[in-house]
């Protein structure tokens, strides 16, 4: 293996960040400089390199790609067609997309896979995924951080992260012995930080790391940075009961993660696919947790 120490994301945000790495391209080239952006209609990504060795990009879970339908109407490429679909996607074959900002649409089979596993209603990822049973037994809801403590009401076995490996191994079961390339973009860990039991107590505030940040970093700031210290993700994580609560699910949901991604490594040693496999560990970004007085990602310091 090799481990790549001096690797930075180019952007602190999903979108842009992932534009970069599907075009191999900085944040100012490919033109997406912010979450709901289009990529340009004239990016090649990852997926239209494949296919110019006749190869194929799969895709199960997140991406982030926003079609870039001026351009497309600009080309007269006609909504629906089979070149829409495939600049609308990033250049991937979507096997299951799920993006985990809201409910999952006709894209993903998640709603309709927990409505068969018990979880009822018009929007089971709400009410289930990243809901949480209350005190008074209403929904208590997993976003905004003021629920992180408690387990969601979805069974780890139902999740996200569980679903989409699930999705993946499918995929692989049907290959075969063919040569396939795929596109494993897990959503956790990320916001709303609401995991399903064990993994929300797995830790606790003693097993992290101290919070990195210095008093002397609020002396005259940076009028941006200042700013960003004002928003609201900033001033919750700046209450050290907050960064207690967090960090540990945040924990528990990278270990659930881990757990999964050795799921998928089983399965390729099972089928005598692992010494033959590539497989690139990456992300998007991280979060900030608290560290130097801000909270989530798409801030700087």
């Amino acid at each position: 293996s090799v481990r790549f120490d001096a690797a930075f994301v180019q952007a602190g945000v999903c979108g842009p960040s992932r534009m970069s790495t599907y075009t191999g391209r900085y944040v100012g080239s490919h033109g997406v400089t912010w979450n709901r952006v289009p990529l340009p209609v004239e990016q090649p990504t990852l997926g239209d390199y494949l296919a110019t060795a006749g190869r194929k990009l799969h895709l199960v879970g997140k991406t982030h790609v926003i079609a870039d339908t001026a351009g497309l109407q600009r080309l007269g490429v006609a909504p629906g067609s089979p070149g829409w679909r495939h600049h609308a996607s990033g250049g991937f074959v979507e096997v299951d997309r799920i993006e985990g900002h809201g409910p999952p649409g006709a894209e993903s089979g998640y709603a309709e896979y927990l409505r068969a596993h018990g979880y009822a209603g018009a929007d089971p990822w709400t009410e289930h995924v990243v809901g949480a049973n209350g005190p008074d037994g209403t929904t208590a809801s997993g976003w905004f951080l003021r629920n992180v403590h408690l387990p969601a009401r979805v069974a780890e076995e139902h999740s996200e992260t569980a679903y989409v490996t699930g999705r993946a191994l499918r995929f692989l079961a049907e290959q075969g012995q063919e040569p396939w390339a795929l596109h494993l973009s897990y959503v956790k860990p990320h916001w709303p930080y609401l995991a399903p039991a064990p993994y929300h107590r797995r830790y606790t505030a003693d097993d992290m790391l101290p919070v990195k940040k210095r008093a002397s970093e609020l002396d005259a700031p940076h009028p941006v940075v200042a700013a960003y210290m004002q928003m609201e993700e900033s001033q919750t994580f700046a209450r050290d009961e907050v960064v207690r609560q967090v960090r540990p699910v945040y924990m528990g949901l990278i270990e659930q993660l881990d757990h999964h991604i050795g799921r998928v490594i089983q399965a390729l040693q099972d089928s005598g696919q692992l010494e033959h496999t590539l497989i690139v560990f990456t992300n998007d970004h991280g979060d900030y947790g608290g560290d130097h007085h801000l909270g989530e990602k798409d801030l700087f310091h």
